[in-house]
């Protein structure tokens, strides 16, 4: 299983989050398990945009992310990065140099040319970060 480490801010807090990803041959879709659904349709469609734009085809199957923990509302677009490089890297289309562990936090969102760009909190994230080490 793919995964990487986001974060974002949950109640004017810290929140960091593990983005997991199972791949399962069958019908082509992305689905985002832990974001409102509304949040989720869009990210969906950031991600499949970043992919053409990058010239990096999807193959067929569902991709399944899940975001943990599971009780925590999320908002905003401050995982996108999180997924994008998950899926990424279950594609093989990453550098090679980049292994994702549990000590790396990917923060940002993305425009539709896969340009990272701030998002909110990121001044707290990263010092909630540099806390856990």
């Amino acid at each position: 299983m793919d995964f990487a480490q986001g974060a974002c801010i949950v109640s004017l807090q810290p929140s960091f989050v593990r983005v997991e990803l199972a791949r399962f041959v069958g019908i082509p879709q992305i689905v985002i398990v832990g974001l409102p659904t509304q949040v989720a349709s869009e990210t969906k469609e950031r991600l499949v945009a970043i992919a053409k734009t990058l010239g990096i085809k999807l193959p067929h199957c569902l991709f399944l992310f899940s975001l943990s923990p599971p009780c925590q509302v999320r908002s905003g677009a401050g995982l996108d990065l999180a997924l994008l490089v998950t899926l990424f890297h279950s594609l093989g289309v990453l550098r090679k140099d980049i292994v994702l562990h549990e000590r790396q936090l990917w923060l940002g969102a993305l425009r539709l040319d896969g340009t990272v760009c701030s998002t909110i909190g990121i001044p707290v994230l990263i010092e909630a970060a540099a806390q856990l080490g």
